[in-house]
């Protein structure tokens, strides 16, 4: 085997293993969002915390950033606010293979804010059980 072809087959071997490395990321950032998502859904702010420090782990520095901030609100009503600015960059991302975003009109004061969760019913973060099935579906992938 020739050196140039060694060294292609090297590199076909390292762009695979990264591919799976950065698939695994992508992979664990999206559980834990998604675990957040539907904590806030179910009402239980402690468990969101949780999902979303363990985001704030395997994430990016503005994903990082961003779950930190809602990690660390007081009260769950605020941390559903600050949600919305995490979701716009989630929402932005890639989405894994049957999952979506969806939409609440009624989010953000009116103005509306979207969040991916997987395909199914409406599981609105926003408003929990006040309002567990308000939005539409936007973007499938």
């Amino acid at each position: 085997m020739t050196m140039r072809m060694t060294g292609l087959l090297l590199f076909i071997t390292l762009a695979a293993a990264c591919s799976r490395v950065e698939e695994q990321v992508v992979s664990a950032l999206f559980q834990n969002y998604l675990s957040a998502q539907a904590a806030l859904a179910n009402d239980n702010y402690p468990a969101a915390q949780k999902a979303l420090q363990a985001l704030a782990q395997e994430a990016d520095e503005k994903i990082q950033v961003l779950a930190k901030e809602v990690a660390d609100c007081e009260d769950i009503d605020t941390a559903r606010e600050k949600f919305q600015k995490l979701s716009e960059v989630v929402a932005s991302l890639p989405l894994p293979e049957k999952h979506v975003v969806a939409f609440c009109p009624m989010a953000n004061d009116g103005d509306g804010a979207s969040w991916v969760q997987k395909d199914g019913e409406i599981r609105n973060p926003y408003y929990g059980s006040k309002m567990l099935t308000c939005g539409e579906i936007t973007k499938t992938n």
